[in-house]
């Protein structure tokens, strides 16, 4: 049985919608301004960025990206590929599957996603002063403190 990895994240590419527009987690900082599921907008408090190596991703490949392509969710849901870390929670509410929130992982099982495997993944963390659901590529993601 495979292990899992509950490290929530976004990786490089993702793009989080913001104040002045979708950027790709990889770009975005701590005070920039996300846009959330309500419509209003939120500073980013705290940032991290994880970068997992080759040799980590060999003895730990359940923290191997998870990509849930444009439209596997509906028509427009995601409106691009969407990389996420296995443990990263989102909204899914597209006509093939039900409003609920599920993690990457979950997804991945439900034949909605596919693994990527990468000899090398940063995945960015991000919080908010409260906990809030940003917008990723049509889908809302939330932002809340992991329980590790």
């Amino acid at each position: 049985m495979e292990r899992s990895w509950d490290f929530p994240g976004f990786g490089p590419l993702t793009r989080i919608e913001t104040s002045f527009g979708d950027f790709p987690a990889q770009t975005l900082r701590e005070r920039d301004s996300v846009r959330t599921q309500s419509g209003t907008l939120a500073q980013i408090r705290w940032l991290d960025r994880v970068t997992l190596n080759e040799d980590f991703l060999h003895h730990h490949p359940e923290a191997q990206p998870i990509v849930i392509p444009a439209h596997a969710l509906g028509r427009g849901l995601p409106r691009h590929d969407v990389t996420l870390s296995p443990g990263q929670k989102i909204i899914a509410a597209g006509a093939m599957m039900p409003r609920r929130e599920m993690t990457a992982a979950e997804l991945l099982r439900t034949g909605k996603a596919i693994r990527k495997p990468e000899t090398i993944v940063t995945y960015t963390f991000l919080l908010c002063a409260q906990p809030v659901h940003v917008r990723v590529e049509g889908l809302f993601a939330p932002l809340e403190p992991p329980r590790w």
